[in-house]
């Protein structure tokens, strides 16, 4: 699934394929999908610092998902630095819909 998608002052590709997986881990070492459902327990957790643990899963998934539908990115850290504000919860729900269309069934197929 390819959406483009509107970060503050840059206008990204973003793309999602079953490769996704594999470029989550070799990029930030960790299974995305584990991650993610780490993030949404962080997210709900009262203290501040889960939160922005919860939110860093989902840039890095966000980072991924704009490396595979645009090309090479620079590094993750300089990559943030570029972008003036962030939605969270659009990045998430964006992030959500996107990466889980890759672990649907092909109903027309199957």
């Amino acid at each position: 699934m390819k959406k483009t998608y509107n970060l503050g002052n840059k206008t990204l590709t973003l793309k999602a394929s079953l490769y996704t997986q594999i470029a989550y881990k070799a990029e930030f070492g960790h299974d995305m999908l584990g991650d993610l459902s780490k993030a949404d327990g962080l997210l709900k957790s009262k203290d501040p610092d889960d939160n922005i643990d919860g939110r860093i899963i989902y840039l890095q998934a966000l980072y991924v998902l704009a490396e595979e539908g645009s090309g090479e990115l620079p590094p993750f850290a300089d990559w943030l630095s570029e972008i003036e504000g962030a939605d969270m919860p659009d990045i998430i729900k964006t992030v959500s819909n996107i990466y889980l269309s890759t672990l649907k069934p092909d109903r027309k197929n199957g």
